[in-house]
């Protein structure tokens, strides 16, 4: 819970997403950890994760993948990559374009990309892990906490 009230930056994936899920305290403080000026946060669920944080199951997930992660963005007040094939990015109030190919492998490589792009120190990639966009950069994606209405 510390994590939560005081990094600035911050990206959960596997087990603080389902402790965040099994936890209405811990989703109270998600919440308005997004609420707060200057605390970008990013949430990195696979489609099991995200139905546990929408209490709902995997298919409805699985079957709309692009609300799904823009039902969290809005819920949680954070930028979300759902991850799998055909992984997805959203935001409070905006959806940018689904990624690259189902095989590319990118979900592994997001976390930490997005932890050394905030510390302005972005990890080589390979073509496949690429971010999708159509310039190949950060460009037109979302900064957590910036131009979005709260």
């Amino acid at each position: 819970p510390a994590v939560l009230r005081q990094a600035r930056r911050l990206v959960l994936d596997a087990d603080a997403l389902n402790a965040i899920a099994a936890d209405a305290p811990l989703q109270a403080l998600l919440q308005q950890r997004g609420q707060q000026e200057g605390r970008a946060t990013v949430l990195t669920p696979h489609p099991l994760e995200a139905a546990r944080l929408l209490a709902c199951t995997t298919a409805a997930v699985q079957a709309d993948r692009v609300a799904a992660a823009q039902m969290l963005a809005d819920r949680y007040h954070c930028t979300v990559l759902l991850k799998g094939s055909g992984s997805v990015v959203a935001a409070p109030g905006h959806v940018p374009p689904s990624c690259c190919a189902p095989t590319c492998g990118c979900c592994r490589y997001w976390p930490a990309w997005w932890a050394r792009a905030w510390r302005r120190r972005p990890p080589p990639m390979p073509p496949s892990a690429r971010p999708p966009t159509p310039a190949g950069s950060m460009a037109r994606w979302p900064t957590p906490g910036a131009g979005h209405a709260r």
